[in-house]
């Protein structure tokens, strides 16, 4: 299982599912909503925690840069500014 998610999407999805929580808490929600909000910020929590969401992996997003990707971006600016200069 490769990590797909970044680290700004891993806040984001932390942020969200205790606005979740906070919500349930404080508020009354009919138990369809209230199911609903659970099961989403378990999963948002989950898949922070392991760096992998399910649905990003099916539609082939991927929100995680890693060092290779910097450093082949870099490799290419540099030949590109060479190759004109």
């Amino acid at each position: 299982m490769k990590a797909n998610l970044g680290q700004i999407d891993k806040t984001l999805r932390i942020i969200i599912s205790l606005g979740l929580m906070l919500l349930l808490a404080t508020t009354t929600l009919t138990l369809t909503l209230a199911v609903a909000a659970s099961l989403t910020a378990v999963y948002l929590l989950v898949s922070s925690a392991l760096g992998n969401c399910l649905l990003y992996g099916l539609t082939g997003i991927n929100t995680k840069k890693n060092l290779n990707d910097k450093a082949q971006n870099y490799y290419m600016n540099q030949k590109h500014y060479h190759w004109n200069n």
